[in-house]
């Protein structure tokens, strides 16, 4: 598993906002203590020290998360200025989102797909259900109608169609992450955040399509558990 991880000065060079000294770390300056605001440029992975990826070393994710609490609590600052005291919360804000977003696989490549452009209402169709399924689950609903007893038969067929069918998807999805990150891999590391190439766009739009489909599977795994607290 690739960590993912870059050092904040490489991915973003700044210098600090309140006495100019370039930063060793993204967050504060060590040469005249002030915590520094926000950038328009930093985004859920950046805050953790990360450039973007979809497969990230999520021990590693943990620990940085610990290590910034740790350095940036409000807690650390009551007796700070009113300026590092706002600093600090909203640092602490963005960090826990960011934390809690990039720390599932799911919650993850939705954000990633937003950062990349991804996420607008032009992109979302319509998934159907796939074709490798369409037969048994038009059968288990007819058999709803008719037969309970028959039905039951065959949700316990349809349960483990449908656990292997997305067993198989889930490594498909993993494929098309592996081929975006190195992709993204290719790309300077300054300008990959939220950067476009071709390549990258037409393998998040598979990427995309995959996502949607886990979405519908999803949905039919919620009907699945439903049917069986009425029939088994």
């Amino acid at each position: 598993m690739r960590s993912g991880l870059v050092a904040v000065d490489q991915a973003s060079p700044r210098n600090c906002n309140s006495c100019g000294t370039a930063l060793a770390t993204g967050f504060l300056c060590t040469h005249c203590g002030r915590l520094q605001p926000l950038g328009s440029e930093e985004n859920y992975f950046s805050v953790l020290g990360f450039a973007p990826r979809l497969q990230l070393d999520t021990v590693l994710l943990e620990k940085r998360f610990y290590e910034l609490s740790r350095a940036l609590h409000p807690d650390r600052f009551t007796t700070s200025d009113a300026e590092n005291r706002r600093i600090s919360t909203e640092r602490m804000t963005l960090i826990n989102d960011a934390y809690r977003n990039l720390k599932t696989s799911a919650l993850r490549r939705s954000y990633f797909l937003k950062l990349f452009g991804f996420h607008s209402a032009a992109n979302q169709k319509n998934p159907r259900i796939p074709v490798e399924l369409a037969e048994t689950w038009f059968e288990l609903q007819d058999a709803l109608a008719e037969s309970p007893t028959e039905a039951a038969s065959k949700l316990r067929g349809f349960e483990v169609e449908l656990g292997e069918f997305r067993a198989r998807k889930l490594q498909a999805l993993l494929a098309i992450e592996a081929e975006v990150d190195a992709a993204l891999d290719k790309l300077d590391p300054a300008q990959s955040a939220g950067t476009r190439s071709d390549a990258i766009a037409v393998l998040a739009e598979k990427l995309l399509a995959e996502v949607q489909g886990e979405t519908y599977l999803d949905s039919m795994t919620q009907n699945m558990e439903h049917m069986k607290k009425l029939l088994l």
